[in-house]
């Protein structure tokens, strides 16, 4: 997945913020995926993906989800900033920990 920008974590945010709680942590799980697969698919053949874009969260989540339609409550949306940047963190750990298996590092 490309560098997350603030803009990243705002477009999944506003997506997010419209869902229950327990549809934030797939859908946000599922926007990361794509994203890095996009971001995968675009080093490959030099071009974006056709569906999820150039492999940024904000392209991925603004193509694959729909703009949330209505006022959006503050705290609905910092909920969901929160829960934005712990499955990033979450994805982050878990990429270092399977680069280090892969080289034969420390058990993690």
């Amino acid at each position: 997945m490309r560098p997350i920008l603030y803009g990243d974590l705002h477009a999944a945010a506003r997506r997010l913020a419209v869902m229950s709680e327990g549809d934030r942590r797939g859908a946000i799980n599922e926007m990361i995926r794509r994203a890095h697969a996009a971001d995968r698919w675009r080093k490959r053949s030099g071009v974006e993906h056709p569906l999820w874009g150039n492999g940024s969260l904000l392209v991925t989540a603004a193509r694959t989800w729909p703009d949330p339609q209505g006022p959006v409550t503050e705290l609905d949306y910092l909920m969901a900033l929160t829960d934005v940047a712990a499955a990033i963190v979450e994805w982050r750990c878990a990429q270092a920990a399977a680069g280090l298996r892969r080289r034969g590092g420390a058990d993690v």
